[in-house]
């Protein structure tokens, strides 16, 4: 009897624990982000906040050359057995006589807000890029992302 009640409480123990860890696993995280050298005149930074169905970044980005680029980044977020889902080019912009125009400038930037979110959670990533002002389709980004946080 002693034998089936140690094992009864040891079992419901185990169950216990590893429900504890399950729950940790997937409880919400959130961390902060800043891009790696890809283009000299760029520069962002912000912070993240991810649950088990979602994340949410937002951030700031900074110019630090005026060359006909405007500052951007770009963002991947990857989960398995789900396409990646990637950011369009978070442009940071400036008001000019009522009008959105994209920010060049030889020093500055500023707070963006919510700049990416999505559903897919497992890897983030992010990249600078620059947007070119005069000719958009000539816009580019750099060939390195930096990942920001892997789950699984």
């Amino acid at each position: 009897m002693r034998r089936i009640a140690t094992l009864a409480v040891t079992t419901g123990l185990a169950v216990t624990c590893l429900g504890a860890l399950a729950t940790t696993a997937d409880a919400a995280a959130g961390g902060t982000w800043k891009t790696k050298d890809g283009y000299s005149s760029v520069s962002a930074n912000g912070k993240w906040a991810r649950s088990s169905s979602s994340v949410k970044v937002t951030g700031a980005i900074y110019d630090h050359k005026k060359n006909g680029y405007a500052p951007a980044v770009q963002f991947l977020a990857r989960e398995k057995g789900k396409r990646d889902h990637y950011s369009g080019m978070v442009v940071l912009y400036r008001l000019a006589n009522g009008k959105r125009v994209p920010f060049d400038a030889a020093k500055g930037g500023g707070h963006v807000g919510t700049v990416f979110s999505s559903t897919n959670t497992d890897r983030l990533y992010v990249r600078e890029c620059g947007y070119n002002i005069k000719t958009p389709k000539k816009s580019a980004c750099s060939n390195t992302w930096k990942r920001i946080y892997k789950v699984r």
